[in-house]
């Protein structure tokens, strides 16, 4: 009768085994230092952030009553992705709320800071935060749901964009022309280099589309075209500034991005 003996157990190599314990050791001690540490980089950054107090660890942590510039964020909770880390990029999972914008997602910086990554978030942003620029003479009012699937950029511009937007942006002006409400729905996408995004909307004075690109210089290129079904919309446009081209009336404006605040 034959027997086989038991293959032996290969042992880790006593380098190799303390190479991996001095990083479990140094992991753990990361993860758990005070979210303090990461003040010396919020404070030197540019524009101005402000903040009351950083509370909780490196790993997971939450940012109470940030300010940037004069814009109000709230408090922002943050948790690392310890597998992105792993591969060479930092990601983590944030949650902002009772500032301009509350909502959650993945935020993520890819490695040497080359990529900037926005996956799995749903935003919404309080439009009256923005005061540098008006809507056909109106200061913006209402607000921006978006649901982000996916939106990377790098230095060289948009790489990948998929998201679905709603807003109420235009409901100010049209109420005060038309009398009618009018919502706009569309989706974000790359145009070559730029961020692109298409909103349409239509109600019973007629339809418009609204289109806005950014270039990866911080460009942008805004246009509006509207199709009116009612000839008081007709002599209403040109008194905003908008031109007939057509059946259509449209309005645009290009220039370089700025603060959202004064």
């Amino acid at each position: 009768m034959n027997s086989t003996a038991a293959r032996p157990r290969k042992l880790l190599p006593i380098r190799r085994l303390i190479s991996l314990s001095s990083i479990m050791f140094l992991v753990t001690a990361i993860a758990n230092a005070p979210a303090s540490l990461l003040s010396p980089i919020l404070e030197r950054g540019d524009p101005l952030i402000t903040y009351e107090r950083l509370d909780g660890t490196v790993w997971a942590g939450e940012l109470k009553h940030l300010w940037v510039e004069d814009q109000y964020f709230g408090t922002i909770n943050f948790r690392l992705s310890p597998l992105k880390l792993v591969l060479g990029r930092f990601e983590a999972r944030v949650r902002a709320e009772g500032g301009v914008g509350t909502g959650e997602g993945n935020i993520g910086v890819g490695a040497l800071g080359q990529t900037f990554r926005v996956s799995d978030a749903r935003v919404v942003f309080d439009l009256s935060a923005v005061r540098n620029y008006t809507m056909f003479g109106i200061p913006y009012q209402g607000e921006v749901r978006a649901s982000i699937k996916r939106f990377v950029v790098s230095r060289e511009g948009c790489r990948i964009a998929r998201s679905e937007v709603w807003t109420d942006m235009l409901n100010a002006p049209a109420i005060e022309f038309l009398g009618n409400a009018l919502p706009l729905e569309g989706a974000a996408a790359c145009d070559g280099a730029d961020v692109a995004l298409s909103l349409t909307g239509e109600n019973a004075s007629g339809t418009a589309q609204i289109t806005i690109k950014v270039t990866p210089q911080l460009s942008y290129e805004f246009v509006a075209a509207i199709d009116p079904v009612e000839q008081d919309l007709e002599a209403q446009l040109p008194l905003v500034g908008f031109e007939a081209r057509g059946a259509q009336f449209v309005y645009d404006a290009y220039g370089e991005l700025k603060g959202m605040g004064s």
